[in-house]
C-alpha cells in the first residue's frame, strides 16, 4: 500500500526551479518527517530520531495532515561572553510555504504558520529543532481527495529569523503520501459487536477492552486505529462492508 513514487518525485525534482539563497539553503534544511511516539505524540529533535519515509492520510477521518518536521540550523555561533556580544545565529521558526500536486498533476499551494526555535551549529553538529507544520489543511485536502486516491508529493519549505533580524528560508523537501479513503481502520475479531447470533456478519462494537491503550496522535493520519474507537458515531467504522476501501 505504502508505495513510493519515484517517478513522480523525479520528475518534481527536475523540473523544480532554482530559488532563495543558497547560503540560506545550507545555513536552514528540513531532515525528515518524525515518527511522533504513541505514547505522547511529543516531537523530540534528535540526532537519531526515525523519520516516516511516506505518510499516509485516510481521508474519511482525516481533516488534513500534519507533520512534525525535524530542522537543522548550521549557522555558527557568534556570541562572545569576553566581549559582550550576544549570539545571534539563534532562529526563530516561523513557519512553512509549499505546493501539493495531486494524483493528477493538479498543484495547490499553501503557506502555514509554524513555531519552533533552532540553537547555532556546535561544531559541526548542527542545532535541532521539531514543530508541527499543517501541510495539507481542508480546503486543499477537499480538492485533493476529488482528484482521487494514490500518491501524492507535498514540496514544502521552512522559514525563520535570527535573533539578529536575518530571515533565513531553507531549500525544498518533498514528502510523498499515499492517499486513500478508509485505508486506516481496522476490524479485529476482540472488537466485535456482542450478541450477534453465528452467521450474522461481522459489526464492530466499543466493547470495553477493544483498543485498550491504544493511543493516536492524529486520527486518520499515518497510524492505523481499531474500528471500536469510533463505531458509534460511524457507520463505516460498525459496518465494514460500508468502507469503500474494503
Amino acid at each position: 500500500m505504502l508505495r513510493f513514487t519515484t517517478a513522480l518525485l523525479t520528475t518534481l525534482s527536475l523540473a523544480a526551479g532554482l530559488s532563495g539563497c543558497a547560503e540560506n539553503e545550507s545555513s536552514l534544511f528540513i531532515e525528515g518527517v518524525l515518527s511522533l511516539p504513541a505514547s505522547d505524540c511529543v516531537a523530540r529533535p534528535d540526532a537519531e530520531a526515525e523519520f516516516i519515509p511516506q505518510g499516509v492520510l485516510d481521508v474519511h477521518f482525516a481533516e488534513g495532515y500534519v507533520a512534525a518536521v525535524q530542522i537543522g540550523n548550521q549557522l555558527t555561533q557568534q556570541g562572545n561572553r569576553e566581549k559582550l556580544r550576544t549570539e545571534t545565529s539563534r532562529l526563530h521558526l516561523e513557519g512553512a510555504i509549499g505546493t501539493v500536486f495531486d494524483v493528477d498533476g493538479g498543484e495547490h499551494e499553501f503557506e502555514a504558520i509554524a513555531t519552533g526555535f533552532a540553537h547555532p551549529a556546535a561544531g559541526t553538529e548542527p542545532g535541532l529543532a521539531a514543530m508541527f507544520v499543517n501541510l495539507i489543511n481542508g480546503e486543499t485536502m477537499d480538492a485533493v481527495a476529488a482528484a482521487g486516491e494514490g500518491d501524492i508529493v507535498v514540496r514544502f519549505r521552512v522559514f525563520g529569523t535570527t535573533l539578529g533580524g536575518k530571515e533565513i528560508e531553507s531549500g525544498d523537501y518533498d514528502y510523498p503520501i499515499f492517499l486513500c479513503d478508509g485505508c486506516l481502520v481496522n476490524y479485529p475479531i476482540e472488537a466485535l459487536q456482542t450478541g450477534l447470533e453465528p452467521d450474522d456478519p461481522y459489526l464492530c462494537g466499543a466493547t470495553a477492552d477493544a483498543g485498550e491503550g491504544e493511543k493516536i496522535c492524529f486520527y486518520g493520519q499515518d497510524q492505523r486505529f481499531s474500528c471500536s474507537a469510533c463505531a458509534t458515531v460511524d457507520p463505516v467504522c460498525r459496518d465494514p462492508t460500508l468502507n469503500p476501501w474494503n
